[in-house]
């Protein structure tokens, strides 16, 4: 979330809400989304899907359920001794929220118009950004990408659980792991640029998040957890605070 708060200084046009109904032209690598593809579905921000938003859809629910797969996986059957019961489950949950809370604070705070409200069929609302309310309020949370962020996290946490919690495996299949949480993060945040709900740097931006947490949620928590009693490790308070927390 510190990088994400970062780039919102760095990276032009992206901070500033639009002051009416005319949206600020997009610079850079963002002027050349796609913003066609679903211009039927979604050119007024409301009714109608398309193939790419139902990908990017399902692409991020399954990376959820794989993420929570690998977290269960690493807890069941109960661990040899190395790190508490608890910890895989905590570690991915405390990561989950941490990728949606920031995602969410970061697209309240940068206010940026998404892709589609750049079409010509849409009719921009009158009020400014900080001036909508309800389901009109989403088409000025473009940055970052929640859904390559959640698929970022998700992915990357699975290949990290089984690079931690698993040792005793070939190299290659940290190889394969990492090289598909790649694969399917890029997927998804191409899904979503080619729907018309993000830019570029909103999906690059998203999968970093998602990555950098994905691959330390994991190692934060077992740290943690090498720090205390392993009796309390289990579900102490004290673990569940500073790992929740972190």
């Amino acid at each position: 979330m510190t990088v994400a708060l970062l780039l919102l200084t760095l990276i032009p046009g992206v901070r500033a809400a639009p002051p009416s109904s005319t949206w600020p032209a997009p610079t850079g690598i963002d002027a050349n989304s796609p913003l066609t593809n679903c211009d039927r579905a979604k050119a007024v921000g409301t009714g109608g899907e398309c193939t790419w938003k139902l990908l990017s859809d399902a692409g991020a629910g399954g990376s959820a359920v794989l993420g929570l797969a690998a977290a269960v996986a690493a807890t069941i059957p109960p661990p040899a001794g190395n790190y508490g019961r608890a910890e895989p489950g905590i570690a991915w949950a405390s990561g989950f929220a941490l990728t949606l809370g920031s995602a969410q604070i970061v697209k309240t705070l940068a206010e940026r118009p998404r892709p589609y409200t750049y079409n010509a069929a849409y009719t921009a609302p009158a009020e400014s950004c900080t001036g909508l309310v309800g389901p009109a309020r989403d088409d000025c949370w473009s940055f970052f990408s929640g859904h390559t962020a959640i698929t970022a996290y998700n992915l990357y946490y699975a290949a990290s659980a089984i690079d931690l919690y698993a040792p005793k495996h070939s190299p290659w299949v940290n190889v394969a792991g990492y090289a598909a949480a790649t694969l399917g993060t890029a997927f998804v945040g191409t899904a979503r640029v080619e729907a018309g709900q993000h830019f570029w740097s909103d999906v690059a931006v998203g999968a970093a998040v998602g990555a950098g947490l994905g691959l330390a949620s994991p190692r934060v928590t077992h740290a943690v957890s090498a720090l205390i009693p392993h009796a309390s490790a289990q579900l102490s308070p004290t673990f569940l605070g500073i790992s929740g927390t972190w």
